[in-house]
């Protein structure tokens, strides 16, 4: 037989100081005190389970947009939030957001989301007269961060106030900074994640930069803000052009593709019942196009740059015989259709917007960019 040994898969499970202490009183700040009243923001510590369940808790000045904010001293790998919560509640919050910022730079903050893939993360755990209840909520990935800041959620909580405790679970020891997701696979590090790496060099040229890389199949991911499916209401005289934004910016998106091997973006849309009514050409085009890098507007939905059209027509697949795409402007569809494709062009990935001028509403679907690495082998 042959076989292999692998570590440094850092699974962040553990707690990172709010409760025992190792994080300072000094590092946990606020929007507001109400310093007449002792509520400190250090006060959101866990307690023991079996502790007074009355002792004093952090209260911000009763005004919107509440925050406190928790320094972690260095970069550190945090994967969820344990909380707390006091089963007297008196018409504080029951949601919060959470955000990160990688440096001490905490003008540029970063939303975390939770295991659903939502911003909002909801209170759920109740304090009983006898012991005080976790529950640890969990990040869709984990995150390296310096700074972590918990905002006021959207339950409109007439007394814009936090009555619940906090630590964060996660690790210290995470892996070096590195290149690329390569040279962390190589290392031996075999769990997918979010991690830092700096495509130039340590403190050269471009400032590192968080991706998340998929160990299991020897890809660097780039996520955006607009990857759940988003409406686009028809409208027969309306241009309606979405944007999307990407975690970290063009040049570093750029040096990632340049070092992979092989680039892919997946792009869908979705169509209703439609009139033949409008068809004004055959082959009828879709109605939708995605923007390059450059902001150029392209219309191929699948296959290579330079073709009009999408999948079906380059398969000769399409659900109407002759045409390009499914949702072309003008078809006759009686029930829903859809046309998605992979597009691989290193040239003009990623995609960087989205424009319809449709009478009728579509769907889209754009996926994260996602690269292979050059010389990957898997691990058995």
């Amino acid at each position: 037989m042959r076989f292999e040994l692998l570590g440094c898969t850092v699974h962040c499970q553990s707690q990172l100081g709010m409760e025992d202490g190792t994080i300072p009183d000094s590092a946990i700040n606020a929007s507001t005190i109400l310093l007449t009243q002792g509520f400190w923001p250090y006060s959101v510590r866990l307690l023991p389970v079996g502790t007074r369940p009355f002792a004093i808790q952090w209260f911000g000045q009763l005004e919107p947009e509440i925050w406190i904010q928790v320094d972690l001293g260095e970069r550190t790998r945090v994967s969820g939030i344990i909380i707390q919560k006091p089963y007297y509640w008196h018409g504080c919050i029951t949601s919060f957001h959470l955000e990160y910022a990688i440096s001490d730079d905490v003008t540029k903050w970063i939303p975390i989301l939770n295991s659903d893939r939502t911003e909002v993360f909801q209170v759920k755990a109740y304090f009983t007269q006898h012991q005080r209840e976790r529950h640890i909520s969990y990040f869709y990935s984990s995150v390296l961060a310096r700074f972590i800041r918990l905002n006021e959620g959207l339950d409109n909580s007439p007394w814009h106030c936090f009555l619940m405790r906090f630590d964060f679970i996660g690790c210290r020891n995470h892996p070096r900074m590195t290149r690329t997701c390569q040279t962390l696979f190589s290392d031996g590090y075999v769990l997918d994640d979010t991690y830092q790496i700096d495509m130039d060099g340590i403190d050269q040229g471009q400032p590192p930069f968080q991706v998340t890389c998929s160990m299991s199949d020897g890809a660097t991911i780039i996520h955006h803000d607009a990857e759940d499916t988003f409406k686009i209401s028809g409208s027969p005289n309306q241009l309606t052009t979405i944007d999307i934004t990407y975690v970290i910016d063009m040049q570093q998106i750029i040096s990632v593709i340049d070092n992979a091997s092989t680039c892919e973006q997946m792009v869908k849309v979705k169509c209703g019942e439609a009139d033949p009514s409008t068809l004004s050409q055959h082959p009828a085009l879709q109605p939708v196009k995605w923007g390059s890098r450059s902001g150029e507007l392209m219309q191929n939905w699948g296959g290579p740059t330079g073709h009009i059209g999408c999948t079906c027509g380059l398969k000769q697949n399409c659900n109407t015989d002759g045409e390009l795409c499914n949702c072309g402007v003008g078809l006759n569809r009686s029930s829903w259709a859809y046309d998605e494709g992979i597009l691989t062009d290193k040239d003009t990935l990623p995609v960087t917007l989205i424009q319809a001028f449709t009478s009728q509403d579509v769907y889209v679907t754009v996926g994260a960019l996602k690269c292979k690495w050059p010389h990957y082998k898997v691990r058995y």
